[in-house]
This record gives C-alpha cells, structure tokens and sequence, in this order.
C-alpha cells in the first residue's frame, strides 16, 4: 500500500496562557466572547502535521525543538498504522 502524505511544519509558535477567564458574552451590549490582553508566556513550539491523502488520516505532534531528530520522529508516527 501506497500512502500520499501532504505535509507541513510551522516553527516558534508562542506557547500562552490566558491570565484570567474568557469574558461570557452578553446580549444586547456584546455579541461574542471576550478576552483580556495579557497572558503568561511559556515559550516557544513547533507543530509538525500531516495528512494521508489516501486514507485521511491526520498524523501530528508538538515539540519543544525544531530539527531533524523532531521529523524523525514525525515520520515514525505516520508511518504506524491507526
């Protein structure tokens, strides 16, 4: 069997927290939910995904570290059966 993988990588993305809980919305003065400005930061990420265009299955992980060992990894994962 022949597996397609569409692949993608997205290095530095900031890791964050919310400091205090979402503001509920409120009808008539505010349609949606809001959120306050400031947040804890905890880093840096690198998201690694994929998708098998022959089965559709979704294949991805989130590393502190960005480098071969990373993509290594990545391709074991997809490379198991679901």
């Amino acid at each position: 069997m022949t597996a397609i993988l569409s692949y993608d990588e997205k290095p530095g993305i900031q890791a964050i927290e919310n400091t205090v809980k979402d503001f509920p919305s409120v009808t008539g003065k505010q349609a949606c939910t809001g959120r306050d400005y400031e947040y804890k930061r905890h880093g840096t990420v690198s998201i690694l995904a994929g998708i098998d265009l022959s089965s559709g299955a979704v294949h991805g992980i989130v590393e502190e570290r960005h480098r071969s060992l990373e993509f290594i990894k990545f391709l074991q994962l997809a490379d198991k059966p679901f």
